[in-house]
């Protein structure tokens, strides 16, 4: 009863003791708070190290900035009317050409007729496009989810100023001045243009060219990449320096274990060594990988699997099962086993190419565990049946030369692939069947893309390591993520500029003053809906923020856009207005229901007057107020009046836009060649 007791008192503090350390863990993770005990104040961060780091600044310019809430008074027809009146056709403007530019003062908006082909209803057909959204949950945590919105084709839309015209089941493809160019045209449009500037469709697996002599075939080198998946203005992404994204196939080592360490030899065996087939004789499969990859370059990721998925683990596996089974009879005793004398040696140490004698060859399958030591009673199965020399006899019993000692046994703990008994000296730097030898290590090797960046020769300047990659400005720096989707800003050396992933936990008084993990983010779909994410565009940059758990990193408490500089600060609207795009240096805000656009330094280019709105693409600005659409430059004057019922962004100086009146219409922006 006294060691019972003893044992029970023992084991309750214990249990005590870690109760107290998982509340202790809770608690720093911000799991629950104690009203007693005062956390730090708002702002205060704490990095992986513990020591206090200091907040990215914040600007703001509160006397710049005035809220103005006013409602957009419709416009008149006559008001309309002379506007579009003052619009004249491309073939009355003599020596003007389309224009790829940002509207300016020097841009003339152009009417195109071409209602030869433009004839039709709005739409013919719907498609469903998939996008990442974020939504509140009940407890009022954020999730993210990919929703399905179904949207009408329309049957006029212009890619990258070309015309397409929806037939329900395939497009008419046509210039901007109205030449037919493709029939029929059935694949899908990669949003990208060519190193030249043409751009690009995909059909099955081939990509083309779209040019003025129509589809011409492209390899996938020749696109420039800009991570977008929208029909973007041109000139995005262009700047000075020459430097570009670009995808190429990277190995990823994924850490399986330790190369064992053999015991050294006591004896040198008197018998020749079979020889090891050489690197060349062993059959190496490798995907291909782009030239463009950086020569002994890896991307090491460390990781606790250890499933290596090869015939030859599988096979190591059934042995160890077998060994793992076998009784104490069939066990040979340690006054059957050899003496330190026969202890094996490195060189004994048998591989599925090594061998003991040459009598006793045996493959993989023939490799003789203890229910393979044959008595006369013991049936031999067909991968075990032996010539007459190896049939083992009680008076042939195994000489000490072949037997091994217990130690020498393989436990299913000690099971290895044919790569871990390799002997010190074959161990080389080598990939053989998806397993990678180096510095005494075994690592998995697959292949992943990644970006990296070159000039307009094809020179490699800095090495594919990104998962995304933004085109860089003018400024010197281009917007990267790493394997942790974590964004930052790099040099034209590669070398982190901005820096934006630092593990930081902050603490936060409107939440209960837990701790969270704040995190700088690129878009979740590529679309226009994130643009302003991948270009520093007039010395600032879009990012989404992030306020994650400590502990569940998919728990999100608050996100939201955030407008930062060149330098990592933070440009803070007042006036409770959510950012939602920026380019062309303005911002797009919305606060309730209401849409407007305001320059950096908070001053408005658009009070929020607006039912909807769109980002600024080439100058120009789609709007709406009571139903109808329309365009605003980047003063804010009217360029295309509000009287459509759709109105498109700006596609390569080309405009779409209809109306039930009317129907649809073409306008250009146009400026003198």
């Amino acid at each position: 009863m006294r060691i019972l007791k003893n044992i029970a008192v023992r084991a309750l503090a214990l249990f005590l003791f870690f109760v107290m350390i998982a509340a202790v863990i809770l608690y720093q993770l911000g799991a629950y708070d104690i009203s007693f005990i005062k956390r730090p104040t708002r702002g205060e961060q704490t990095d992986t190290t513990g020591e206090n780091v200091t907040n990215p600044p914040i600007i703001t310019t509160p006397n710049t900035f005035i809220d103005i809430t006013e409602t957009m008074p419709p416009m008149g027809d006559e008001e309309i009317q002379e506007i579009l009146n003052s619009i004249k056709l491309i073939t009355e403007l003599k020596d003007y050409a389309v224009s790829y530019k940002k509207y300016s003062d020097s841009t003339v908006l152009a009417r195109v007729d071409h209602r030869s082909i433009t004839d039709g209803k709005f739409s013919l057909r719907n498609t469903i496009i998939n996008k990442t959204v974020f939504y509140t949950l009940d407890n009022g945590r954020i999730k993210t989810t990919l929703k399905n919105f179904t949207v009408p084709i329309a049957r006029v839309s212009l890619y990258f100023g070309y015309i397409f015209i929806d037939k329900a089941y395939s497009f008419d493809i046509y210039k901007n001045d109205g030449t037919k160019l493709v029939s029929e045209f059935t694949g899908d449009l990669v949003y990208a243009l060519t190193n030249d500037g043409y751009p690009v469709v995909k059909n099955s697996d081939d990509y083309f060219a779209l040019t003025d002599a129509g589809l011409a075939l492209i390899s996938e080198s020749d696109i420039d990449l800009k991570m977008l998946s929208f029909d973007h203005p041109r000139y995005f992404g262009k700047s000075d320096i020459d430097l570009h994204p670009f995808a190429a196939q990277v190995e990823v080592l994924t850490y399986v274990g330790d190369v064992p360490t053999l015991p050294p030899a006591t004896s040198a065996p008197e018998e020749t060594e079979p020889s090891t087939p050489s690197d060349s004789e062993i059959e190496i499969s490798v995907p291909e990988i782009s030239s463009a990859m950086a020569e002994g370059e890896a991307e090491i990721v460390t990781s606790n699997d250890e499933d290596t998925s090869s015939e030859e683990t599988t096979s190591n596996e059934e042995t160890s099962s077998e060994e793992e089974t076998s009784t104490e009879e069939e066990t040979s005793t340690e006054e059957e086993t050899t003496t330190p004398e026969e202890t094996t040696t490195p060189e004994e140490t048998t591989t599925p190419e090594e061998t003991t004698t040459p009598e006793e060859t045996t493959t993989p399958e023939e490799t003789t565990t203890p229910e393979e030591t044959t008595t006369p009673e013991e049936t031999t199965t067909p991968e075990e049946t032996t010539t007459p020399e190896e049939t083992t006899t009680p008076e042939e019993t195994t000489t000490p030369e072949e037997t091994t000692t217990p130690e020498d046994t393989t436990t299913p703990e000690e099971t290895t692939t044919p790569e871990e008994t390799t002997t010190p000296e074959e161990i080389t730097d080598r990939i053989h069947n998806g397993t990678l030898v180096q510095d005494g290590k075994y690592y998995q090797v697959t292949y992943v893309t990644r970006y990296g960046y070159k000039d307009s020769k094809g020179n490699v300047k800095i090495e594919p390591q990104f998962i995304t990659a933004g085109p860089f400005s003018s400024e010197g720096f281009a917007p990267v993520t790493d394997a942790n989707q974590n964004l930052y800003y790099i040099d034209v050396n590669g070398k982190e500029k901005i820096t934006l992933r630092n593990n930081v936990t902050i603490v936060v008084p409107e939440f209960n003053n837990n701790k969270y993990r704040q995190t700088y983010e690129i878009g979740l779909n590529a679309t226009m809906d994130d643009l302003g994410m991948y270009y520093v565009d007039n010395g600032h940059i879009m990012v989404r923020w992030s306020l994650r758990s400590t502990w569940a990193s998919t728990y999100i408490y608050k996100s939201e856009n955030r407008l930062l500089t060149s330098t990592g600060a933070t440009v803070s609207i007042p006036g409770n207005y959510e950012l939602l795009n920026y380019s062309d240096g303005i911002m797009l805000v919305k606060k309730g229901e209401s849409f407007g656009f305001m320059n950096p330094d908070l001053s408005w280019v658009c009070p929020a007057v607006f039912d909807d709105a769109r980002p600024y693409l080439q100058g120009l600005a789609v709007v709406c107020s009571n139903g109808k659409y329309g365009m605003i430059d980047t003063e804010g004057n009217t360029v295309l009046p509000l009287a459509f019922d759709y109105v498109s962004d700006v596609s390569s100086g080309m405009i779409a836009a209809y109306s039930e009146n009317n129907g649809w219409e073409l306008f250009a922006l146009t400026e003198k060649s």
